[in-house]
């Protein structure tokens, strides 16, 4: 049965980012130079607007929002129950990792720049460490350990939290594809990760790699360049180019690659590139690039098509961010920064 979804709401001003929480959302509205945390139900209702504090991300902690300014010069917390705001001592620089109740990001305390490490229950600082650890990033954090990358050289390494180096994987000449007449030296697209492995997109390849040993598990070629993935029940579902491709995370076998070069809708050809995708109703969700672009449902066992929805036909007619699910409930926001939240029916 064709899955059918009804418009319920609709939010104009919303910008890049925004949380479904319980029945609230929590988002930045305004413009992208003048933004501001926002709460607000999902059914319609009153907001909530804190327009005296500029905020340009912000993060879920136990009984907090944190944002940090426009101007990257200031961090805040607001309870979530009482509206209450405090400035923090620290900046947060927000794209961080969470692990057992902690956050870990990129940040500044007492004007000079580390990467900071602070409680999600007391909002308190646990930790500081130097800005150039590992390779000056961090990709994936699992309590002592961190894995940090050199993209373009196809690099991925473990460090303990002192920055000592517990294990390096060269990926550039292993996952190294072409022909007699040229080796292309493979580039680190993106890790993805589960309780135990790491999963390296690097040119045609995908690796697993054991997070406390560095060991290799498997290696899997596919014929094209790897580019997005997502790890679920037991497999990793990787995007390549105009394939959609599904490989078994404990042997590595590739399960199917499939071409999804084109969709017919109305008796038209359609050409569009997919990145993302979303876990959502036992399918894969994603939005695939054409004119109109469509939101796509991909059955994980095969790989095949399973709704073909075009977004005018929602009520949407500019590209979209990728589509969140929540409580048999699709958000899509536009590049208008208008979030349309539908009700499945």
């Amino acid at each position: 049965m064709s899955v059918q979804f009804r418009i319920i709401n609709q939010i104009p001003e919303v910008i890049h980012h925004y949380q479904i929480f319980d029945d609230k959302l929590f988002l930045l509205k305004g413009s992208i130079n003048e933004s501001y945390l926002s709460f607000t139900p999902i059914d319609k209702g009153d907001e909530i607007s804190f327009k005296d504090f500029s905020a340009y991300d912000f993060i879920m902690a136990e009984k907090h929002i944190i944002f940090t300014t426009i101007h990257g010069d200031k961090s805040y917390a607001v309870d979530r129950f009482s509206g209450d705001v405090e400035q923090l001592p620290y900046v947060l620089h927000i794209k961080g990792h969470q692990h057992a109740g902690e956050y870990l990001c990129y940040g500044e305390y007492n004007e000079n720049e580390y990467f900071l490490k602070i409680s999600l229950k007391t909002l308190s600082l646990q930790n500081k460490y130097p800005i150039d650890i590992g390779f000056g990033n961090v990709k994936y954090w699992k309590g002592g350990v961190f894995i940090s990358t050199k993209g373009r050289n196809g690099v991925v390494g473990c460090f303990d939290m002192n920055s000592n180096d517990i294990w390096q994987i060269h990926l550039s000449d292993m996952c190294a594809y072409g022909d007699d007449e040229e080796t292309i030296k493979a580039e680190l697209s993106n890790i993805y990760t589960d309780s135990q492995n790491i999963y390296a997109l690097a040119g045609l390849s995908v690796v697993c790699i054991a997070v406390d040993s560095g060991e290799i598990q498997w290696h899997a070629k596919l014929d094209t360049a790897q580019s997005r993935g997502l790890v679920h029940s037991g497999f990793i579902y990787t995007t390549s180019g105009g394939y959609l491709n599904k490989i078994n995370c404990k042997s590595g076998e590739i399960i199917y690659q499939v071409s999804f070069d084109y969709i017919m809708k109305s008796g038209r050809q359609d050409i569009g590139p997919i990145s993302q995708l979303v876990w959502y109703d036992d399918g894969l969700w994603t939005i695939m690039d054409a004119n109109p672009s469509y939101l796509i449902k991909f059955n994980p066992s095969d790989g095949s098509y399973q709704e073909v929805i075009a977004l005018p036909e929602l009520g949407i007619t500019s590209d979209c961010h990728m589509p969140k699910f929540h409580n048999d409930r699709m958000y899509i926001l536009d590049h208008n920064n208008t979030l349309h939240i539908f009700e499945q029916v």
